[in-house]
């Protein structure tokens, strides 16, 4: 690993690097790094979910179950990455049921430990926390643990770098930025017209996701240095974006990661601030 190499592409640096993208869903590689993922360098990625809730209500276009929705959803997947232009390699699907992450966050951190060490990424590509989607904040922790579970087992702890998503910090929902943070300088990447083109043609492969991608820009990527969250206080002030699409509710999510960090043994790295819960 190439000690600051978070700091310098922040900086401009566009060296070659060996990236490990851990998202919730199939397409949040593309929203956050569509363009980057057009780079000659070395990608491997990891979705957690399947991209199919269990409530119908929540699918964004009609199928006959469940199993079939993950099905396209993987599909999209595939042919999307087909047109990076790169070698990517999906390198694995933990097939948790969408929108039920933080329930399996333990499983999840874990999980993603042993491929962290296999990969040997310079660099992980996930999630910021920002109370924007229960799976989206789930995986930030997820990352930020199994970073952690890396390090004291003695190996090499990778930059973490952010990708822009959505929030409602402000209460009306914003897309493709962050949540302003004066202490983390943010890199916004403009894409030119070619690059541009080809992620708009990666988008329009999830064609299930259509009216949800249409809500993102495709002009620029903003990316910015992972830090260590307090999981268990909320992201910010407020009813989260998650909590106002009742998609989940914020303290029974942090109720999930506080017992999370316990079977973790990562109580101080996870929640700082929190009161101890009872295992």
């Amino acid at each position: 690993m190439q000690p600051g190499v978070v700091r310098r592409f922040l900086h401009g640096d566009d060296a070659p690097l060996r990236c490990l993208i851990v998202v919730a869903h199939p397409d949040d590689e593309t929203i956050g790094a569509g363009a980057l993922m057009q780079r000659p360098w070395e990608f491997a990625l990891v979705h957690v979910t399947d991209g199919a809730p269990r409530d119908p209500s929540l699918w964004n276009a009609p199928f006959p179950d469940r199993q079939a929705y993950a099905r396209a959803r993987r599909d999209e997947l595939v042919a999307a990455m087909g047109l990076t232009g790169a070698a990517s390699v999906l390198l694995r699907t933990l097939d948790v049921v969408d929108q039920e992450v933080v329930q399996h966050l333990a499983w999840v951190a874990r999980s993603l430990a042993p491929t962290i060490t296999g990969v040997a990424p310079d660099v992980v590509l996930t999630h910021p926390y920002e109370g924007g989607h229960p799976d989206h904040d789930a995986v930030a922790c997820a990352v930020q643990a199994a970073c952690r579970l890396v390090a004291d087992a003695g190996g090499p702890r990778p930059d973490v770098l952010e990708m822009a998503y959505y929030h409602a910090a402000d209460r009306t929902p914003v897309h493709g930025r962050f949540i302003d943070d004066p202490a983390r300088p943010e890199r916004a990447v403009v894409l030119d017209a070619a690059t541009r083109a080809r992620k708009t043609d990666m988008l329009d492969c999830f064609g299930s996701q259509r009216e949800v991608l249409a809500m993102f820009p495709t002009d620029v990527e903003r990316y910015r240095e992972g830090k260590a969250y307090d999981f268990g206080a909320p992201p910010h002030a407020g009813q989260l974006h998650y909590e106002r699409m009742g998609w989940s509710d914020g303290a029974a999510w942090r109720e999930h990661v506080g017992r999370a960090a316990i079977d973790l043994g990562l109580e101080s790295t996870l929640c700082p601030g929190a009161s101890p819960l009872e295992p």
